[in-house]
């Protein structure tokens, strides 16, 4: 990041985090739009021409990784920018498209949000840098649009429990048909499924006009023949061929929510609702992902207090010498 700074005069924004308010949150546009002008070094050009070389046309999303991310105790979730890349042009156009998101999520460093968020956590003298993870997006291909069965962010402590035996140490869940966006972002026109992995099939309200009430309206897909990232309608995508419906959808009739057993019709469409009830009842995939996080949270904190007592001893050693 601080090659690509250099060589594109852009050092001088490293004084934003101490910059007023008002001026931080003016001048990002700015910032933004003089790194998405700046150019990498040809030898780097070079290895990211390979790369999209090996990857094909599969696409990719170039994700933030910076140092302050996923520390204990402050979350810069949706604080970074992250940028798909359909990958569905010529190589030139590709190379160019992975090389602009690169050095947006470069300039989302100095984005008002992550900036403000560190000064109020006290982290605004520390030096922040950047660096990316370039990743294939994961999903499969139906008809013009590419997206995931489902996607999403969850935590390994459910802080939302809409019910007394729900468990709080089992986690939860926000899940999405297509893109995880409209879930990591949390979206204010529309509505994830949300999931007590301790009970999954539990909805947060009862009834079936509420559920299809606040069920999935709008999903976030990368078209693949105009090369771009959409978000649209459900009903404008969704079709009774989509594989594996049945554990997508339910079907609202004579005041009750049922799981199509056969062939959906067209007219059932407009009464589709997303609540994802069979892959929670029918598949493992609720108390696997409830491991992974109770995994993912064990050595996380291991690592942590690993972390503090290296730190401990060198303050010890320190005071020794």
């Amino acid at each position: 990041m601080y090659i690509f700074m250099s060589m594109n005069g852009l050092m001088h924004w490293n004084d934003q985090k101490y910059k007023a308010e008002d001026q931080i949150w003016a001048e990002y546009p700015q910032i933004k739009e003089e790194f998405v002008a700046g150019e990498f070094p040809p030898e780097i050009l070079v290895e990211f021409q390979s790369l999209l070389e090996r990857i094909g046309t599969r696409p990719v999303i170039v994700r933030s990784s910076s140092q302050l991310e996923d520390n204990l105790g402050t979350s810069f979730a949706g604080k970074y920018d992250s940028y798909f890349c359909p990958n569905q042009g010529t190589l030139k156009e590709n190379l160019r498209a992975l090389v602009q998101a690169i050095a947006s999520t470069f300039a989302s460093t100095f984005k008002p949000e992550a900036l403000l968020y560190r000064r109020s956590r006290g982290l605004q003298d520390y030096d922040e840098r950047m660096s990316v993870l370039i990743q294939e997006v994961q999903g499969e291909k139906y008809g013009r649009y590419f997206l995931p069965f489902g996607a999403g962010v969850a935590f390994s402590r459910n802080l939302y429990r809409w019910a007394p035996h729900i468990r709080r140490e089992d986690g939860f869940a926000r899940l999405v048909w297509g893109l995880g966006t409209r879930a990591v972002e949390r979206v204010g026109n529309d509505y994830p499924r949300l999931v007590a992995l301790s009970h999954p099939t539990l909805q947060p309200d009862d009834s079936p006009e509420a559920i299809h009430y606040y069920s999935q309206r709008y999903v976030d897909l990368i078209d693949l023949e105009e090369n771009n990232v959409k978000t649209l309608p459900v009903q404008d995508v969704i079709t009774p061929a989509y594989p594996s419906l049945r554990f997508l959808v339910q079907i609202e009739q004579d005041g009750y929510l049922v799981t199509p057993r056969s062939r959906v019709m067209e007219s059932d469409l407009p009464n589709l609702a997303i609540t994802f009830d069979q892959l929670l009842q029918r598949t493992s995939f609720a108390p696997r992902l409830s491991e992974l996080l109770r995994l993912l949270e064990q050595h996380f904190l291991s690592r942590w207090m690993w972390n503090l007592q290296c730190k401990s001893l060198i303050r010890s050693h320190s005071r020794l010498r």
